[in-house]
This record gives structure tokens, sequence and C-alpha cells, in this order.
């Protein structure tokens, strides 16, 4: 999907006030002094390759050498990474690895193309990660490339710190393109427990103008002792991901399990509206 550049901040705003008025809560969060003492990280980035995130993964390029550089120095060089592209369908482009340099390039050679309808398919991309799956497990042509490589619970005696770190400006659609009340956000709210289950922590960089969106980034977070970022801007990708490698994958939001259908319910009329407003690219 892409989005109009020009209404972003009011509608985000608008949205953000129904949301608010409803369940206060403090969602700003100062930016963390980045740590070094994480100990050893597993960290997979699962970034939203729709037409809508052509400037974001821009940003994400740009400041890579710096991304790299801040895991390192928090991880003490023990370092694996991994990358998932979201769009219609997941695409496996690196599992986890120790070798920085095939993870950065492959982030590299990101391209934003397509996304035709409003939901993309972020939920399913955690259960590839989470739960390993392969292409031959998934639909015909939902899943390119296969997840092998599981998180590592210890390494060198020391705890791992699992994070995975979730950008996206769209709800959850499983594979079909489409957001469906009481199916994907189950879904999603699943994929999210089955990542706690394993003490994996989602950072969640939400993009998104519309409160489905933001209610199901906040539950990834909350749900897993993740961190959850409000991204008003393209560049806010890069604060943001430096910011969850700082607190080590942190917390920063409240349980957000009982108060997400209410507040998906209480911002609908708000969540329509934008999606006509937003200008759907078809692939």
């Amino acid at each position: 999907m892409t989005r109009l550049g020009g209404i972003r901040k009011a509608v985000l705003a608008t949205t953000l006030v129904l949301m608010l008025s409803a369940f206060p809560m403090a969602l700003a969060q100062a930016p963390a002094d980045h740590v070094k003492d994480c100990g050893p990280i597993d960290f997979v980035f699962i970034i939203d390759t729709s037409g809508s995130y052509a400037d974001d993964i821009g940003e994400v390029k740009a400041a890579l050498a710096d991304i790299f550089l801040a895991l390192d120095h928090a991880s003490a060089a023990d370092l694996r990474t991994g990358l998932v592209g979201i769009n219609d369908e997941v695409v496996v482009h690196q599992t986890l690895t120790t070798v920085e340099a095939d993870t950065m390039a492959k982030i590299m050679a990101l391209v934003a193309f397509g996304g035709a309808g409003f939901a993309e398919s972020s939920d399913e991309a955690l259960n590839t990660v989470v739960n390993l799956k392969l292409a031959a497990d998934r639909p015909p042509g939902k899943q390119i490339g296969d997840w092998t490589t599981a998180f590592d619970d210890m390494r060198g005696g020391m705890p791992v710190r699992k994070i995975i770190v979730l950008a996206t400006d769209a709800p959850p659609g499983g594979f079909d393109d489409v957001y469906t009340p009481g199916v994907d956000d189950v879904n999603a709210h699943t994929r999210a427990l089955e990542a706690a289950g394993k003490g994996i922590k989602i950072g969640a960089i939400d993009a998104g103008t519309d409160a489905v969106t933001h209610a199901v980034m906040m539950d990834y977070a909350a749900t897993t002792g993740g961190k959850y970022i409000l991204q008003v801007g393209p560049a806010e990708i890069v604060t943001g991901i430096l910011d969850i490698i700082g607190t080590c994958g942190g917390v920063t939001v409240p349980e957000m399990g009982l108060a997400l259908p209410l507040i998906t319910s209480v911002a609908a009329v708000v969540a329509i509206s934008i999606r006509r407003l937003r200008v759907k690219e078809v692939a």
C-alpha cells in the first residue's frame, strides 16, 4: 500500500486522540542510552516492503553501518542477525547468521513495491520466524524461502537476548491481504504469545495511520515484553531500531491484551475513513 504523505500526521493525531481518550496511557518515550552489555543477541529484522515503505527502507539503508555498530556494541560482537520481508507474502531473505555482511547485503538489496491491499502479512512473518516455517508448510506462493534457524537460548554460557524488530504501517492480514476483525487480530496475538513463550521480544515500530494497526502493534510489544515505537516520519525507523537495541529489546508499554478489542471498536469509523484516503498500489 502507499501513504498520502500530506495527511499522515493529521490523521495519526486524530486517531491517537480517539484512542487515548478511551485508554489514557503514556506512549511517548525518551530515547534510551544505547547500552553495551546486553550479552549475546539474536536479532531479526521483519520489514514491510510494500510501496508505502520505500522511504523508510531508504533510511535503514543509509544508517545500516550505525545500526550494526550498535548491535556489535550491545552484544560484544556475539551476534546473529536475520531478515524477512513482508508484503502480500512472506519472503525469507536471510535466516539467522553470524555473518553480518550477509544480512547487511540483503537489507541493501531490499526493494519496496506493490502492496495491493490495506493489510500485510506481519502475523505470518512472525509465524515463520518463531515457528521455523518452511515454504512447503505454506499455501503455494505465500512464502518464499525457508526459515531454518531457531533462536539460541544460551551461547557461551550466557543467556541470549532474542529480539525481533517488526516495522510496518499496516495491520495484519494473514495471506489474504485483508484485515478481518476477530481473525487476523487473534492470529497476531497468538503469534505474540508464541514468541513470548520462547522468550522472544518483539520491538514494534508502528508507522500506521489507523487505530487497528496501533492496537495490534502495541499488543505485539506488550505481550512479549518488547518495545513499542510510534513512527511519525520515515527517519524515525532508524531511531526506533537504535532505541530497541539500546534497551536490549526493552519494555515500554502497559499490558494491552484486555484493551485491544475495545480500542479497535472505538476507532473503527476512523480506520474506515483512513482506508478510503489510502492510495492502493497494485503490484
